[in-house]
């Protein structure tokens, strides 16, 4: 008897820490996950990708599955140099896949992280389908099929 009332305790303790911390704890998987993804994304057209150092990666907005962060790193160019690059990067996350989407049109801007104003924000959502939800996973989806 008492080892099923220890099963049972828990089991009630392990569904009331899920209730109280779960929505959090997946606010901050996916958080983590896009700020991954910014990163990535920000790798993927460095001459030099193995001499990142990231300076700065911040989400500035997110809604839904999209999320608008701001990065700054230095990184060699062609020639050796290091060069400080910053960016204000869309990319749209599938938390489940522990997969990121973004699209080629605009996914990254160059912006001034001390004076990111609302334009910026705007234009980077407006050319990033920001309101249309899993827009870029369902056209990556899309692009796969028909190959």
């Amino acid at each position: 008897m008492r080892p099923m009332l220890l099963g049972f305790a828990c089991f009630f303790l392990f569904v009331a820490v899920s209730a109280l911390f779960g929505k959090d704890c997946q606010r901050y998987l996916n958080r983590s996950l896009a700020e991954d993804a910014l990163r990535t994304r920000v790798q993927k057209v460095l001459v030099a990708p193995a001499s990142a150092q990231f300076r700065e990666v911040r989400i500035l907005e997110h809604s839904g599955s999209k999320y608008l962060g701001y990065v700054e790193v230095d990184a060699q160019n062609q020639f050796g140099a290091m060069l400080r690059n910053r960016w204000c990067i869309v990319v749209e996350i599938d938390p489940r896949q522990q997969q990121f989407y973004y699209g080629p049109e605009g996914s990254m801007m160059p912006c001034d992280g001390d004076n990111i104003t609302k334009d910026v924000i705007a234009a980077a959502k407006g050319l990033n389908h920001w309101d249309e939800p899993d827009y870029w996973r369902r056209s990556a989806e899309a692009a796969a099929a028909a190959k």
